[in-house]
């Protein structure tokens, strides 16, 4: 389960959830309905919408998270420009800002996912 956290499998699970609602919706399932592989599809997309969903939290505790996560962010940054590296997207504390990066992460990633 905690690989339905991991962001690199955001876009495929969006999509495969997709499809499992458009065919819920051809063929008049219920959740209840659904085979068990669907279902344990579903329950790791939950457990991702979860692990995303700090921009719907109070803006205090949204902010503090935020924050959190960019400054482990930027450790890594720093040790991929030590060993050389290039620097990964949101990983460069001197080009990232908290506001933008947020407003993104919210637009492309957050908005759509909960859609």
């Amino acid at each position: 389960a905690i690989l339905a956290t991991d962001m690199s499998h955001h876009f495929s699970s969006v999509s495969c959830v997709e499809k499992i609602v458009a065919e819920m919706r051809i063929q008049n399932l219920s959740w209840s309905g659904l085979n068990q592989i669907y279902v344990e599809t579903v329950m790791n997309f939950m457990l991702h919408l979860a692990d995303i969903s700090n921009p719907g939290k109070p803006l205090k505790v949204a902010k503090h998270w935020a924050n959190c996560a960019l400054s482990e962010f930027f450790a890594q940054g720093d040790l991929e420009a030590e060993k050389g590296l290039p620097v990964s997207l949101l990983c460069d504390r001197n080009s990232t800002e908290l506001a933008s990066s947020q407003r993104d992460f919210i637009r492309f990633i957050v908005l759509p996912a909960f859609e």
